[in-house]
């Protein structure tokens, strides 16, 4: 049925009914436990929405494909960074949007962080600076460059407490970061 409606709203001009249904079989598919159909879904309600001029909705959508690449049994992190970096971007330009790029730019350096690729981390931090002047002053950012410092330190098991633990209690982030760390240990 999936197969036949959806694409007859599509050529009917219905975007909108066509990306809520998508939606909606993207929820569905993922409560069932099948991530990768969901990600295919939310994808194509993404694409429609963005159609529609529906910004929200489609980072909405978005984001729910990169939660669910950076949690897949092979996490694609690599893809899971780079949507939250360009949500992150995308929602600079919108002044009722730009408050949330700075936990989206956060989730994509735990994303590249969590590949344990610490200079391509310290690249992205560095891109995220560029790219939001606030980004620099904001505890997001802050932590970012703490959990680097503490990868550099040669004992990090004894000096990662303190602020750095302080900061991450502190900061409400829509990553969940405490359930995504139990499910993916980032590597030492």
């Amino acid at each position: 049925m999936e197969r036949e409606a959806l694409p007859r709203l599509v050529d009917a001009g219905r975007l909108s009914q066509a990306a809520k249904l998508h939606n909606e079989l993207a929820e569905l598919l993922e409560a069932e436990g099948m991530p990768e159909q969901a990600i295919e879904n939310f994808e194509k309600a993404s694409d429609l929405f963005s159609a529609e001029n529906a910004t929200t909705s489609s980072h909405k959508a978005l984001i729910r494909v990169a939660h669910l690449c950076a949690t897949l049994d092979s996490p694609q992190l690599d893809r899971a960074a780079d949507i939250f970096g360009r949500v992150g971007q995308e929602c600079l330009s919108n002044n009722l949007l730009k408050f949330q790029a700075k936990g989206y730019f956060f989730n994509g350096f735990l994303c590249i962080l969590a590949r344990t690729d610490v200079v391509a981390a310290e690249a992205a931090l560095n891109r995220f600076k560029e790219m939001d002047y606030t980004f620099p002053g904001s505890r997001e950012c802050k932590l970012c460059e703490d959990i680097l410092q503490v990868r550099a330190l040669p004992d990090r098991r004894v000096r990662a407490g303190g602020q750095t633990g302080r900061a991450v209690c502190s900061l409400r982030i829509g990553f969940r970061f405490a359930g995504w760390c139990a499910d993916r240990r980032v590597a030492s």
